[in-house]
């Protein structure tokens, strides 16, 4: 490792593909003349950890608590500077982890609330889990944008619930999209943020990639913070 070198950590595996594009996201995202100058990337992939919407909402923290915890010390040993938490709804604990764990957490649920402020009205999509424990309102950036942000219906988030699922089991891209552009003109919105990870699978993850919904502009997190970390940004 470079003496100059700064290393982002990510606690993945939620869903393991996702963690495996967001990685390769970062790679291709910029072309650099030799390989070494690269982003240096540390990796803690664990597909084991339980599902956290039937977790959190069933109440059962302290497993997922526990697991986190660990999983963020693992980062901090491999000499970590930044870590992703590769997962919203995780995100419903991290208040309750150490701080001597979190003062190093870049968090997913802040980069999109302040990217929403710059992208006009804007249909949030996340888990059934993040929108039951109020991940996003809870977030102190929430009252600067609430009013530029919509949620989908009950039984339309219920719909977008299932289609990250599906993700999850490799659906059809295509198909995805078809669904999200139905979503984007039923509620008349100028940009869709994803707030899930899964959602990143419908992201190319490359410097130019300008993804749009038939006219709708995407915010995908997890690609603003691979243009702060080459940037340099993220370590600032």
């Amino acid at each position: 490792m470079r003496s100059d070198q700064k290393l982002l950590g990510i606690l993945g595996g939620m869903g393991p593909v996702t963690t495996a594009r967001f990685l390769s996201s970062i790679y291709a995202f910029k072309r650099y003349q030799r390989e070494q100058e690269m982003p240096g990337v540390v990796v803690y992939s664990d597909p084991s950890f339980p599902d956290r919407t039937s977790s959190f909402l069933s109440g059962d923290l302290e497993i997922l608590l526990a697991r986190t915890t660990s999983a963020i010390e693992r980062l901090h040993g491999a000499g970590i500077d930044k870590a992703v938490l590769c997962c919203f709804t995780l995100h419903h604990i991290v208040e309750k982890l150490p701080p001597r764990l979190t003062d190093r957490l870049v968090l997913l649920t802040d980069v999109a609330l302040e990217a929403v402020s710059v992208s006009g009205d804007t249909l949030l999509l996340c888990t059934n889990g993040s929108r039951e424990l109020r991940v996003f309102e809870r977030c102190a950036a929430w009252g600067k944008v609430k009013d530029q942000i919509q949620f989908p219906t009950r039984i339309d988030q219920d719909r977008v619930h299932a289609l990250i699922y599906k993700l999850k089991s490799h659906f059809d891209p295509g198909k995805a999209f078809e669904e999200l552009s139905l979503l984007c003109k039923k509620y008349q919105v100028k940009s869709v943020a994803f707030g899930c990870t899964d959602l990143h699978l419908l992201s190319n993850g490359r410097g130019n990639d300008k993804s749009a919904i038939a006219g709708i502009s995407i915010v995908d997190p997890l690609m603003t913070i691979i243009e702060r970390l080459h940037s340099g940004e993220l370590f600032a």
